[in-house]
């Protein structure tokens, strides 16, 4: 199966080239110019079509190590990871590392499980769509300590407060209901 889609993907590059040896003047460079175009929109959808394929097993691949998960595939809302990262949640004075996963639609995050590497288990899901993002200014208080490049989600009932200090990437998280 690979084969044909690596030849689709040089059709483009042999009809560059036959562009340069075919006079301007002549009938055919019109033709093979439109050719050209014509091959390098297909190569650039099959490319597409390839790279959503690998982020929805990439997706699925992830969601299957995340335990206990609840509710829709995060397929049927999201097609890409933007970002995976570590950050400390910080409650009641008490703090915790939380793995969030950042899609083009969902943020999900979970808690490592300490027995199966790479395994998290479900702590929840916001759509984005629900979520309000402020930017703060720099040297706001998270946490009690002093942080830059800090913003706030809201989302109801709970704000998420972010911000990077020399140590970390910090969460604070307070629930409006508490």
């Amino acid at each position: 199966m690979l084969t044909p889609i690596q030849r689709l993907c040089k059709y483009p590059l042999l009809l560059k080239e036959m562009l340069k040896h075919t006079p301007q003047d002549s009938p055919r460079y019109a033709v093979v110019q439109q050719a050209m175009e014509a091959a390098k929109e297909a190569a650039s959808k099959v490319n597409d079509i390839q790279r959503a394929k690998e982020n929805k097993k990439l997706i699925n691949e992830l969601q299957s190590r995340i335990e206990g998960w609840e509710g829709a595939d995060i397929t049927e809302n999201s097609v890409e990871l933007l970002l995976e990262a570590i950050v400390t949640k910080i409650s009641h004075g008490k703090s915790q590392d939380r793995q969030f996963f950042l899609f083009d639609k969902l943020l999900v995050y979970g808690k490592e499980n300490p027995l199966k590497k790479k395994h998290y288990q479900f702590k929840g899901r916001i759509a984005l769509d629900k979520l309000i993002a402020t930017d703060l200014p720099d040297g706001s208080a998270l946490a009690n300590k002093q942080a830059n490049g800090v913003f706030s989600l809201s989302f109801l009932p709970c704000h998420l407060f972010f911000g990077s200090t020399p140590s970390s990437l910090l969460l604070d998280f307070f629930s409006h209901s508490a």
